[in-house]
């Protein structure tokens, strides 16, 4: 390093207001002029936490800017690692200094946050053959391999997440559990092989919908009418922060889609006949009709009855039927308070997403509606029936005793209604309504499997 380009550097980076910015997320890139002030080589700017910039970081931390853009033959890259500053003492005394350079108050909010950058690497911005040693490195700053590597897998691990939205897997996972449970329950049932292989092929044409629906959403413009998107409603906002583009995400949709239907074929030729394929090929029509374009039902007055029949019926009835390989009423019958459930799930995210599909021309059932006290009333309503259901199947059909335990969710109902009482009209206020419907869903069918279980052993 050249004494002259250190004292070059420290100047430029004195001396400048702004600073042109990159990051990069799988090869989707975002660049972005912002203020920035500093200490020593640590750069400090605030972003607004919504814009996809700020999401990138939250995946890749590695960042590239260049400062003294302006002017054609100085300026410097500056290579570096992003930190989210969360020291109440540094928020403080950043925000002075960023006040007192830019002659504004700064304000701490949660919609903005405060963002470091180490440095890694200074080199000039237009390479010269004046010194080769015209670059600065820092060492200290730098991560282990095996850290950065770790870190690496972590976030794209998250990133995956986010992108096949799998904390919504419990939507398929649990009536696949209770298909499985009432097999067992009445036929003394259970080869694991079929059902691990069913279990796969379940959350990756889960997945594989979910991106569907994205892309499809991203393509009606109804995502993006969404401004007031939240973890139950909006979608996953891949598309829209940028993290891949929307032809990505339509070819892994595809890609998901097809190893489910690859796992299903390999369930078919384990077992007698091809019943299977009968239902497995419903069930995939299902989930694709719901989102793809041009068909995109979900848009046309039956979301919601595909949804009830796809993840309420469809896979507790295929996962019953490959383990014992024959088609009874029963299970069809025991899993319709799971199907209204999962209804139920459906039917109250589209009371935060009313706006944007009314903007976006989705016909779902609260926009049909149109009024949002009426549509509020036939959820509570909806609400109730499984634990009025419950007593008849006992009563009427082979359905265990051990079912009632469906009801220790009944606080959770009750405090749901309550809740939908008073926040309908409200966007954030209503997102504890959401959590709670699929609570119930999960909680009340893992119940129901326990009863099948409990019933067999006792």
């Amino acid at each position: 390093m050249s004494s002259e380009f250190y004292r070059e550097t420290k100047n430029i980076i004195a001396n400048n207001k702004k600073l042109v910015l990159s990051t990069n997320v799988k090869g989707n890139s975002i660049v972005n002029e912002l203020k920035y002030i500093h200490q020593s080589f640590d750069l400090y700017f605030y972003l607004n936490n919504s814009i996809p910039m700020a999401k990138h970081f939250e995946y890749n931390p590695y960042t590239e800017m260049i400062i003294g853009f302006s002017d054609t033959s100085t300026g410097i890259i500056y290579s570096g690692r992003v930190i989210k500053v969360t020291d109440r003492e540094e928020l403080v005394k950043i925000a002075k200094k960023y006040s007192k350079k830019f002659g504004k108050h700064v304000t701490y909010s949660k919609n903005f946050a405060l963002y470091k950058v180490v440095p890694l690497e200074i080199r000039p911005k237009i390479e010269t053959n004046k010194n080769k040693n015209d670059f600065l490195n820092f060492p200290n700053y730098q991560e282990s391999l095996g850290k950065k590597t770790t870190r690496s897998i972590k976030n794209s691990i998250k990133l995956w997440i986010n992108i096949t939205r799998a904390p919504f897997f419990t939507a398929s996972l649990a009536p696949l559990l209770l298909g499985t449970a009432i097999a067992w329950n009445t036929h003394n049932v259970f080869n694991l092989q079929v059902f691990l292989y069913a279990l796969i092929g379940v959350l990756f044409a889960h997945a594989g919908i979910n991106m569907l629906n994205d892309y499809s959403d991203h393509k009606t413009g109804n995502d993006e009418a969404n401004l007031h998107h939240n973890q139950f409603s909006g979608g996953s906002r891949i598309i829209q922060n940028k993290l891949l583009t929307p032809e990505k995400i339509l070819k892994f949709s595809y890609l998901f889609i097809f190893i489910s239907a690859l796992l299903g074929l390999k369930i078919n030729s384990l077992i007698d006949g091809n019943f299977l394929l009968i239902i497995g090929i419903g069930g995939m029509l299902t989930g694709i009709l719901y989102s793809a374009l041009p068909f995109k039902l979900a848009y046309h007055r039956i979301g919601e009855l595909l949804v009830f029949l796809g993840f309420g019926f469809f896979i507790t009835l295929g996962s019953y039927f490959v383990q014992i390989q024959e088609i009874e009423l029963f299970p069809v019958l025991a899993s319709i308070p799971t199907a209204i459930l999962i209804w139920l799930i459906i039917y109250i995210n589209e009371f935060q997403d009313f706006k944007a599909d009314k903007e976006s021309g989705k016909k779902t059932l609260v926009v049909l509606i149109n009024n949002k006290k009426t549509a509020i009333r036939i959820y509570q309503i909806m609400v109730i029936l499984p634990f009025v259901i419950i007593p008849i199947l006992i009563f009427l059909t082979n359905l265990t005793a051990y079912s009632l335990l469906f009801f220790l969710i009944l606080p959770m109902a009750i405090i749901a209604i309550r809740k939908s009482n008073i926040f309908y009209e409200k966007i954030y206020e209503l997102l504890p309504v959401n959590q709670l419907t699929i609570g119930m869903h999960f909680l009340g069918t893992i119940l129901l499997v326990l009863a099948f279980v409990l019933d067999k052993i006792f």
